[in-house]
């Protein structure tokens, strides 16, 4: 489940359990930080630089985005890896022997067997681990 973050606006994952989630990690560790400051619970005001204020905004920003995109490239290669395992299944389910030589069969089983060269799966449907989108 995803939320946007009341801070940076930027998507957060979450579990079910966490709904009551407002900020992405990062923009909670600063917004924490910010309140446990004695000077900030005391009323006392830093005077603090513009443009650092805002360098440190995008940094926070690029955090964000950063730990998101880290998560989503986990989840598409799990995705790739069971759509490899499960290819030649999917291609003998639609094939278009099956169906009587259906234009839809030949379509899909063209497209699957497409997936393959583009994702550059072996002869097994395995990733080719020059095809595995690292961090």
């Amino acid at each position: 489940m995803w939320k946007t973050c009341v801070d940076c606006g930027k998507p957060f994952s979450i579990e079910a359990d966490e709904v009551w989630k407002t900020r992405c990690l990062p923009c909670w560790k600063r917004w924490k930080a910010h309140h446990e400051d004695p000077q900030a619970m005391s009323g006392q005001s830093l005077t603090v630089d513009p443009r650092l204020e805002q360098k440190s905004k995008e940094i926070n920003l690029l955090q964000c985005e950063k730990i998101n995109l880290e998560r989503e490239n986990s989840e598409l290669n799990g995705l790739k890896r069971e759509l490899a395992a499960r290819l030649r299944q999917l291609v003998g389910l639609c094939h278009p022997d099956k169906h009587g030589g259906a234009e839809i069969a030949s379509d899909m089983t063209t497209w699957l067997l497409g997936l393959r060269d583009r994702f550059g799966w072996d002869s097994r449907n395995r990733l080719r681990s020059d095809k595995i989108m690292h961090k």
